[in-house]
């Protein structure tokens, strides 16, 4: 079956802005193209609703995401040695980790996989109890040069947020915050 079309806008208010978002990933990549002028490394993230066409209905499902873009050295220059190394999928797929484990999420796993807008081969799903939460990798070479961004590998992700939360139901012990300051001594 072909894809169903993208959410029309009756009234946009500009031609390039006549649909509704499948995919926060766009609005990322030309926000990293812009940083990229001022810094050598950029690290973001948004949360946001992305607008799913239902068939025969009218109004589209409009889930929550994450996504996070990489992109430039491991570590930011200084006057000492630091790792120069670009950043790549492993270092956004530890961010994924970091986030399912600090979540508590139960029964993850990583599977291989493919899309048409990341590097084959680069490319991994996460699905944690059972259900697919998103996708983890390295934009393919192609689309990095169609978002004008330079040759180096731009690690992203994106992740669906209510799925990721719903997993998270357990109660979960917290430490009360002091009502003193901490008093530190030389």
């Amino acid at each position: 079956t072909p894809p169903l079309p993208y959410v029309t806008v009756l009234n946009p208010l500009t031609a390039d802005r006549g649909h509704l978002r499948r995919t926060l990933l766009p609005s990322l990549l030309n926000t990293v193209r812009n940083n990229l002028r001022f810094a050598d490394r950029v690290a973001i993230f948004e949360i946001g609703r992305v607008f799913i066409p239902q068939p025969d209905k009218v109004l589209p499902v409009e889930p929550r995401r994450l996504a996070a873009v990489m992109v430039g050295p491991r570590e930011a220059a200084t006057w000492l040695g630091h790792d120069a190394s670009p950043l790549g999928f492993f270092d956004i797929k530890g961010v994924a980790e970091a986030l399912v484990a600090r979540l508590r999420l139960a029964d993850v796993r990583w599977e291989r996989d493919q899309h048409p807008a990341l590097h084959p081969g680069r490319t991994a799903r996460l699905v944690a109890g059972g259900k697919e939460i998103g996708l983890v990798g390295e934009l393919h070479p192609q689309v990095r040069a169609a978002f004008d961004l330079p040759e180096q590998p731009v690690a992203l992700l994106e992740l669906d947020l209510d799925a990721l939360l719903a997993g998270w139901t357990d109660a979960h012990e917290m430490a009360d915050l002091s009502s003193q300051p901490p008093i530190y001594e030389d």
